[in-house]
């Protein structure tokens, strides 16, 4: 009987044990999905993810990165929602926001009270929300129900901000207790030897002085962290951004201040190229209406990346293409065209359907087929664009694919057949593709995506290669 009894109680830890680990990696990879459709701007599935996720934990237990990740996810929502007004949406976030005080920042009380005062909140529900949580829609929200709520909110986070002083004065009075006590102990050894307390006490000195700062800092970056990652996702697209405002004004940042460089592609069949002498006659309403052009085709390449679920790929693919028409010595025009047409070119995967680019099997070949469509150019997906600019919008669109050998798709194109931003395109998305890691797990830096386009002649406008390898 003892012996059975141990058996059984030994099988239930081990089981347990399971349960807990199982349950820590769902919980993973639901905080993993929370970011991702954050980062693609699908706000509710973010939400819906960290909600599941908090509820795998305890209030007081949740792990500072559940907590940043789950502030964002919440700031976003209602900033989306502040601009939508749906009050449905609205209400829902708010209870959350009582049920998991962790979310409840400044900067997330701030937005929810903005919200609360102003008019734009219309009670838009459908059927499937209503289906789902007919509680929250038949509840409501009136004015005085979110007052009270919000001075709930104001009052948890006044009391947090006091805990978090009480223990940051707990900190400083240990500290001080310290120095006493080691000021005491090296004033008795004193009598021994004064040289070694004056040793003592400088050591002391530093290191309360370096717990204060480490202190100090913590503080400091909790308190900034969730700040700080929106603004890095941002900070590398608006460096290039700013650098093409710069080149409308000036050609000259393309070229060196007061610069005759000249460009020597040796080997690659490209003759050398005096940047100076390009055609950078721009009028100043061409270079507004490029800019037009561009903020737009920024918006539109966020929506294509944001369907295809290829984060920051239109910009990426774009930037690369932006260096290759510099160092071609392209004029201005076509440098700042050839930018604007790289953020769209697959602009055609908005006509697919975008279950087609989740799918976890391999693709039949009428599903095939519809993916491949996305080079057919739709004239009203670009309908922003002037006509004397759209040749070059086109061949970015329907010559991406085409290869070097004519067995690309979908006019089987050869060589110089494919225009140049054709030829560069394809270069640009598969060295993006590589060096994200979307599909080639063996390549670990640039250089090695390089040498595999080398392998390719077939596909791959080599002299282009090569101009890559001259500007990573």
């Amino acid at each position: 009987m003892n012996k059975s009894v141990k058996v059984v109680f030994v099988i239930f830890f081990i089981f347990a044990g399971f349960c807990v680990s199982a349950q820590s990696a769902l919980s993973q990879r639901y905080l993993n999905s929370a970011n991702e459709k954050l980062a693609q701007g699908d706000y509710q599935r973010a939400f819906e993810y960290i909600n599941y996720v908090m509820d795998t934990y305890e209030p007081d237990s949740i792990p500072q990165e559940v907590q940043v990740s789950a502030e964002n996810i919440y700031y976003s929502y209602l900033d989306s929602v502040k601009d939508e007004g749906n009050s449905y949406t609205f209400v829902r976030i708010v209870e959350k926001v009582q049920k998991y005080p962790v979310v409840n920042s400044d900067r997330v009380l701030a937005l929810i009270k903005a919200i609360s005062q102003g008019e734009t909140l219309t009670p838009a529900v459908s059927a499937s929300q209503e289906k789902a949580e007919p509680e929250v829609v038949e509840k409501g929200l009136s004015k005085e129900d979110l007052s009270e709520i919000i001075k709930m909110l104001e009052k948890s986070n006044a009391q947090r901000d006091e805990k978090i002083l009480e223990q940051f004065s707990q900190q400083g009075k240990m500290n001080q207790e310290f120095l006493q006590d080691a000021i005491s102990k090296s004033s008795e050894s004193q009598l021994a030897n004064s040289e070694s307390t004056q040793t003592t006490i400088i050591i002391v000195g530093v290191v309360v002085g370096v717990l204060f700062l480490s202190a100090i800092i913590a503080f400091i970056i909790i308190g900034l962290h969730s700040a700080k990652t929106a603004k890095e996702n941002q900070k590398q697209f608006t460096q290039t951004l700013m650098a093409l405002a710069n080149v409308t004004e000036s050609s000259s940042v393309l070229l060196g201040q007061g610069s005759s460089m000249r460009i020597a592609a040796s080997g690659t069949g490209v003759p050398a190229i005096d940047l100076m002498a390009q055609d950078n006659s721009l009028s100043s309403k061409e270079r507004e209406e490029i800019k037009e052009i561009t903020a737009k085709c920024v918006a539109l390449g966020r929506e294509i990346d944001t369907v295809t679920g290829r984060k920051n790929n239109s910009k990426h693919v774009a930037e690369v293409i932006y260096e290759l028409s510099n160092i071609f010595g392209l004029s201005e025009r076509e440098i700042l065209l050839n930018f604007a047409a790289a953020l769209v070119y697959d602009v055609g995967f908005l006509s697919v359907d975008r279950n087609l680019f989740y799918l976890d099997r391999a693709y039949t070949e009428e599903e095939r087929l519809s993916l491949e469509s996305h080079t057919k150019f739709q004239r009203e997906k670009l309908d922003f664009i002037p006509d004397r600019y759209m040749e070059i919008f086109e061949n970015a669109v329907q010559q991406h694919h085409e290869n070097i050998d004519g067995s690309g798709y979908p006019g089987g194109l050869k060589g110089q057949e494919i225009s140049l931003i054709g030829r560069m395109l394809r270069i640009a998305e598969s060295y993006i593709a590589m060096i994200s890691k979307r599909t080639y797990r063996e390549i670990t830096d640039k250089e090695a995506a390089v040498k595999e386009l080398y392998k390719y002649p077939n596909l791959y406008d080599i002299s282009v290669v090569e101009l890559l390898e001259n500007i990573i």
